[in-house]
């Protein structure tokens, strides 16, 4: 019992610990969003094709489209190497070289690095600037220490929405692989972010919606999706 207990203390201390630093914005990540400029003319892959009004919970799969410090503008990079055409691979401007060398690991079971779900992160959601049909997110890392964002270039986020019952549910659940052999984890260094795109979607039911990852969530804000989309998809067979 007194185990049950002491763990229970240790969770509450982490949650408080959170509240405190999305609180604490003197330092570190601005208060204004940066300008994201989108140099390639990136999709967003948390779409199914160009369905923007799914009508159930589907499957979340947030690449990150920057790694690095903040700066007060941010040009976004087609995800190395998982999400690279052909057409981009052949840009002089990249010289062939992959702007996110260093922020992966080359060893898939690496374990010197908590993860992101398990820490304090930041989460922030810019409405006010739309690329690719979609809401550039930032994540910013607080810790003193470089964390792991993701597994396999897919970051843990997941989106929630208010029912009409007043409680937050999941209208995205996480991106699974069918096989994680080989996958590599991208890390994110202390006071640095990484940047990726949350979808627009359309609906007929007006609500809150925050992303989630881990114990962090983002502030609410404003959206409109289908009901439908908090319960799970049947497939006709």
């Amino acid at each position: 019992m007194k185990i049950y207990y002491y763990s229970l203390l240790i969770q509450l201390l982490i949650l408080s610990a959170c509240g405190e630093d999305q609180q604490a914005k003197s330092t570190g990540f601005q208060r204004d969003f940066p300008v994201v400029i989108d140099t390639f003319g990136i999709t967003n892959p948390n779409y199914s094709g160009s369905d923007k009004m799914p009508a159930c919970l589907s499957s979340s799969l947030y690449i990150p489209f920057y790694l690095g410090e903040p700066h007060d503008t941010i040009f976004l990079y087609p995800n190395y190497p998982g999400w690279i055409s052909q057409e981009i691979s052949e840009v002089t401007q990249f010289n062939r070289t992959n702007p996110f060398a260093g922020y992966y690991t080359t060893q898939p079971n690496e374990s010197k690095f908590n993860y992101a779900e398990e820490t304090c992160l930041e989460i922030r959601v810019d409405t006010s600037l739309i690329v690719a049909d979609s809401y550039p997110v930032f994540l910013y890392n607080r810790n003193k220490d470089t964390i792991s964002i993701d597994i396999g270039y897919c970051i843990p986020l997941f989106m929630e929405a208010l029912d009409s019952s007043g409680h937050w549910k999941p209208i995205q659940e996480r991106f699974v692989y069918f096989c994680g052999i080989g996958l590599c984890p991208f890390i994110l260094p202390p006071q640095e972010i990484a940047v990726t795109l949350a979808p627009i979607f359309k609906g007929n039911y007006q609500t809150q919606l925050r992303l989630t990852l881990g114990i962090n969530h983002s502030s609410p804000f404003h959206g409109s999706i289908n009901y439908s989309q908090f319960e799970p998809c049947h497939c006709n067979d």
